[in-house]
């Protein structure tokens, strides 16, 4: 027996269906900090706390690869709006950490909540812009992921070409045939996926584009200034597994699993795996202490919202806002 959308979602959100996801979540975070355990226990503790970055320029690209996304995103948002909503910075950095932290997508449930009662525009334009920026910057990544795969395949700059072979044009090949593909779809559902104008998406979909290449970039020299003798292909393979498991949909923990797909095939690489270990264990416990700092601090900061006869005050107009309301749906 089949069980419809209706019956799965209603099982979801009883009590013991959301303890088993729960569950289930807590099971599989485990599981993968015990495998991490068990790989760096074979590099060896010593060896890998002796290996961690000192150079200074680490840190610094880290916090630059941290801050990039809610600071690009506030001047989406304040554009999309024609507003500068007090504490919208805040918000984004909190967006960000329940993203990564709890799952894929709260963080916008979250900032749509919160810009209810903080954004005078319509509540269609509100729902429209976090949504569509959300898919926006899911197709770029997706894009950017696999131009890269096949650009780094093309070009043998990757260490799995040892294990598979070397049929080169065709990586790049089937990389352009995959975004062909994902434009031809996109295309295709475009009034389902998008409810603001074409070239609003376009816009948003070049932003992030661009926002993502200028990423890679700062994270490949990220791990240049800490091991400046290895060879590209060492941060181009690196680059791409943690490209590839940052697009996992909706798993916890997903800089963890990156970190131990990239230590699980860090043999290959021709690079001291405690200074591997050393760089990734430091950027996955300085987000995670960030992360921390960060929600707390923006959270408490925060402005409430204003109340008046006893009711919250809402900044929310009665109709759409005549500027920000997009008038058409993508064609």
């Amino acid at each position: 027996m089949t069980l419809s959308r209706a019956r799965i979602r209603e099982l979801l959100q009883s009590k013991p269906g959301r303890l088993a996801v729960k569950t289930i979540r807590v099971v599989f975070v485990v599981g993968v900090l015990a495998l991490l355990f068990f790989q760096l226990s074979s590099i060896g503790w010593e060896e890998t706390w002796k290996a961690l970055p000192t150079t200074p320029w680490f840190y610094v690209t880290l916090l630059a690869i941290y801050v990039q996304l809610p600071i690009v995103e506030m001047f989406i948002y304040r554009g999309l709006w024609k507003e500068r909503p007090a504490g919208l910075l805040g918000v984004l950095f909190r967006k960000r950490v329940l993203n990564a932290d709890v799952v894929g997508y709260s963080g916008e449930i979250y900032l749509y909540m919160w810009s209810r009662e903080r954004v005078g525009v319509g509540e269609s334009m509100l729902l429209h812009s976090v949504k569509d920026n959300a898919v926006a910057s899911s197709i770029a990544s997706t894009s950017m992921a696999v131009l890269l795969l096949a650009v780094f395949l093309y070009t043998d700059q990757i260490a799995f070409l040892e294990l598979i072979g070397n049929p080169r044009p065709v990586y790049l090949l089937g990389g352009l045939a995959v975004l062909a593909v994902v434009f031809l779809v996109i295309y295709r559902f475009r009034r389902t996926l998008f409810g603001m104008p074409a070239k609003v998406v376009g816009y948003l979909i070049v932003t992030h584009s661009v926002r993502l290449s200028v990423v890679h970039v700062l994270q490949v020299l990220q791990w240049w200034v800490v091991w400046p003798e290895a060879p590209l292909k060492v941060w181009a393979t690196m680059l791409v597994i943690a490209t590839i498991t940052n697009r996992l949909p909706l798993l916890p923990a997903k800089d963890l699993i990156g970190v131990s797909a990239i230590l699980g095939t860090v043999g290959m690489l021709n690079i001291p795996e405690p200074v591997v270990a050393g760089m990734l264990l430091s950027r996955s416990v300085i987000d995670k202490i960030l992360n921390l700092i960060v929600f707390g601090a923006s959270y408490l900061t925060d402005e409430p919202v204003k109340k008046r006869g006893g009711e919250h005050e809402t900044l929310r107009s009665s109709t759409p806002h005549p500027e920000t309301e997009p008038k058409t749906v993508v064609r």
